[in-house]
């Protein structure tokens, strides 16, 4: 029986061993912990940084004890990688390079707190790197601030991130830039985006970036993305908001080019990737230089999804010049109160009437593709309003074709006066007839008739309400497509104007066009009897194929215009600043012959005459020839040339052929002739009144007669003689001699039949016919044809080897068993 003490003992050394067991445990466990889940585990520690009553004595605990200056706070968080949050009490001026790198720290606004975060004061510069900068979200309606106001410059760089800041006020519209506000105090303010991003930050103007005052935004590289404008607050009735990506206020610049990328950003109102001024018109603009990067999947809900471009007062205006880049998947959703009639899937250019004297908003745009993009009613390409200018050329231009909307499927303008008195007016217009590569649009309206080149340019009357609504069949272009370089495609508006709407002026490539003049006389008809229009088509000269002139459009010349037209705004040269060539063809003067001189420089000059029609027939006597070539003589003269075939029944028509000389008046004698046609005879009959008749017959020369030759006899072949057999020997057996066949011209020896070689197919010589002619020697024969197959001895030799084994182990099996 154990002592009490010897069960005391063993009971304590049994709960020594479990409670050191458990202490290992868990120390192991805590080692194999993500670092992470320590941290929560160990402590959680924020800072507290308070540019205006911090000190950088203190220790940053408590906002009681903040610190005063970036540098100071960066140093405790590297210090202490437990610290996580650096909380910004009050803004702090910052410069030089602003990073959190080597931490494990992010700056955030601090609950309550609605001025900005940082600071860069006039003249200086700094640069974010590796730094997280948040806003804290809603923050109770309390923020006022963007994150970060820049008097200076600002460098923007990789893992950059600017987020969750949402400005707003509770009266008026006083809500700027919801990560960054630029404004220039004194001097110019310039910022540069390479990389980083700009995200999910609201405002009333600029949700992401607000512009004012002499401020360049240059953005390379980086994301501006998923921010808005938007207010609960209204002026004079209208939500003020612009721009949810980036808002340019006021004389201010945007450079965009490289792998710049503003994109998923969304304004209730006007621009919801970029907007140039606001729902206010400027007073001084803003420019927008876009020569890279994309704008995409931006919405706005009144006019321009991805770009909006204000007009101004008598002082200024917006101007947006895009060279290069990409304006694809952007939206007007037309949910915004603004105006939205011409809205601007991708782009929209506002402007106002002439009387009221404003500065139209400008969209320059160069080397453009414009497809796929769609309107809710018309203009699914383009659109634009009275009070607009449109230039669309093809010299760096643009191509626009493939857009979709009920009508008016590629180009829509409309004067007229129902979108009121600041919207009304006559627009003046310029329309290539070919599109950037130099590939003809053949203009159609809604009929789907062919519209008049001239019809191309002029002004539509705001009187009548005239609309000039245009599509073209072209679905895509190779050359187009090859040559541009901003590419404005998948936009929607729910609207007009899928690709672009405008109320102001845009102008696409250079203007650089020609007219070409075109006068008609007649003569020696009779007035009354004369067609009353007639039909100029225009050609541009295939330097591919010279034979096969490209077809351009038409024009219609009548009595009233004196039989006088010009053909305007053709364009002049092409992208390798070559001169286009143009020609043209007269189409309807049934009757009459046509007589053109003159070139695209000086003119052309028609002359038509009445006109006679000259068949020819041709007929054969005997064996026809493949074809032939009759000859048309106006006076003796060679005109016209024509080959006659049997796929044309041997039948041709000169038409048209003028009956009287266009300088003297005399009528002219017709014949034809036939180029001579060896073997055949030719006579022609009739006149050119009833047509020529032009008959050949075959000449036949009978053979001359030569002596016969008597043939050779060949020699008949020798017939083979009876075999003779030979009477074998039992005791030893003579093989039979093979036969040797005679051929003519070779001798072939006969096989010895003592040889040892074995000989095959032996026969008896007598029965071999002899061939005449050739007799060739019979060859040896090499061969060793063995008398039984040993190919496969081993193989079953090995299987029966196998067979006795498995039977004799299956007889000991039983002899065991026993």
């Amino acid at each position: 029986m154990r002592t009490i003490p010897q069960f005391i003992m063993k009971r304590v050394q049994g709960r020594v061993l479990a409670v050191v067991t458990f202490l290992l445990a868990l120390t192991l466990s805590l080692g194999f912990m993500p670092s992470n889940l320590q941290r929560v585990y160990a402590q959680e520690e924020n800072l507290y940084l308070d540019g205006k009553n911090g000190n950088d004595e203190n220790d940053g605990t408590t906002q009681e004890t903040a610190v005063k200056s970036f540098e100071k706070a960066k140093e405790l968080a590297t210090e202490n990688p437990y610290i996580e949050v650096i909380y910004v009490v009050d803004t702090v001026p910052v410069t030089g390079e602003v990073s959190l790198d080597n931490t494990n720290a992010i700056l955030m606004r601090n609950p309550g707190f609605s001025g900005y975060l940082l600071s860069i004061p006039a003249g200086k510069e700094a640069t974010l790197r590796n730094i997280t900068i948040d806003g804290g979200g809603e923050n109770d309606g309390k923020t006022r601030e963007s994150l970060i106001k820049v008097s200076g410059n600002l460098n923007i760089e990789e893992d950059a991130i600017l987020e969750n800041n949402f400005v707003t006020v509770t009266e008026g519209i006083d809500a700027n830039g919801g990560a960054i506000y630029a404004i220039s105090d004194t001097k110019k303010v310039v910022i540069n985006m390479t990389g980083g991003i700009i995200r999910n930050n609201s405002a009333f103007f600029g949700g992401g970036v607000f512009l004012l005052d002499n401020t360049t935004f240059n953005m390379s590289g980086g994301e501006i993305r998923e921010n808005k404008a938007i207010s609960p607050n209204t002026f004079n009735g209208n939500p003020f908001v612009s721009g949810g990506g980036i808002c340019a206020y006021r004389s201010s610049t945007i450079n965009l080019s490289g792998d710049a990328l503003i994109a998923d950003n969304y304004c209730h109102e006007y621009g919801g990737g970029i907007a140039l001024g606001s729902i206010i018109d400027v007073t001084e603009g803003n420019t927008l230089n876009m020569t890279g990067g994309t704008i995409s999947g931006n919405k706005a809900g009144a006019s321009g999804g991805g770009i909006f471009i204000q007009c101004g007062l008598s002082t200024g205006n917006s101007v947006a010049n895009i060279s290069e880049g990409k304006i694809i998947n952007n939206a007007m959703t037309g949910e915004g109160y603004g105006n939205k009639h011409f809205g601007g899937g991708g782009i929209y250019v506002n402007g106002k009437a002439e009387i009221l004297r404003g500065k139209q908003g400008v969209l320059n745009l160069t080397n453009a593709l414009i497809t796929d993009n769609t309107a809710g009613t018309e203009g699914g390409g383009y659109a634009s309003c009275p009070t607009s200018n449109t230039g669309i050329n093809v010299k760096n231009g643009v191509a626009i074709f493939g857009n979709h909307s009920e009508k008016a499927q590629d180009i829509y303008i409309e004067a007229g006066y129902r979108y009121g008195y600041v919207s009304s007016g006559s627009p003046k217009y310029a329309i290539s007839s070919f599109m950037l590569g130099g590939t003809p649009y053949n203009w159609k309206n809604d009929e789907n008739e062919e519209l008049p080149i001239n019809k191309l340019e002029g002004e539509l009357s705001s009187a009548t309400g005239e609309i000039l609504g245009l599509h073209t069949d072209v679905t895509e272009d190779a050359e187009a497509e090859g040559l541009a370089k901003v590419i404005i495609s998948g936009n929607t508006s729910a609207t007009r104007g899928g690709g672009i709407g405008s109320n102001g002026t845009v102008n696409t490539g250079e203007k650089k066009v020609i007219s070409i003049k075109v006068n008609k006389t007649w003569k020696y008809d009779n007035p009354e009897t004369r067609p009353t229009s007639i039909i100029v088509e225009l050609y541009r000269v295939n330097k591919e194929d010279p034979a096969n002139p490209i077809y351009i459009g038409q024009e219609t010349m009548t009595e009233a215009d004196n039989w006088s037209i010009s053909f305007k705004n053709l364009p002049k040269i092409d992208e390798n600043d070559e001169l286009y060539q143009y020609t043209i063809k007269e189409k309807g003067a049934e009757g009459y012959s046509v007589k053109m001189s003159g070139n695209q420089t000086s003119g052309f000059k028609l002359v038509n005459v009445p006109g006679i029609v000259l068949t020819v027939e041709k007929k054969w006597n005997g064996e026809s020839a493949n074809q032939v070539e009759i000859k048309l003589l106006a006076d003796g003269a060679t005109k016209e040339k024509v080959t006659l075939t049997e796929a044309d029944q041997w039948k041709h028509s000169f038409v048209n052929l003028p009956k009287f000389d266009a300088n003297d008046g005399h009528e002219i004698v017709y014949t034809v002739e036939e180029t001579a046609l060896s073997g055949y005879t030719s006579a022609i009959s009739g006149d050119a009144a009833n047509g020529y008749i032009v008959t050949n017959t075959k000449t036949i020369t009978p053979p001359s007669p030569t002596p016969e030759t008597p043939p050779t006899p060949s020699p008949r072949p020798n017939r083979p003689s009876t075999p003779t057999p030979s009477t074998p020997t039992p005791s030893n057996p003579t093989p039979s001699t093979p036969p040797t066949p005679t051929v003519a011209g070779e001798s072939r020896p006969t096989p010895n039949p003592d040889s040892s070689e074995v000989r095959e197919n032996e026969v008896n010589p007598e029965l071999v016919p002899q061939v005449l002619g050739e007799s060739r020697p019979v060859a040896d024969n090499k061969r060793d044809t063995p008398t039984g197959d040993s190919s496969q001895l081993l193989l079953w030799a090995g299987f029966f080897s196998l067979s006795v084994l498995g039977l004799a182990y299956y007889g000991l099996k039983r002899t065991v068993k026993r």
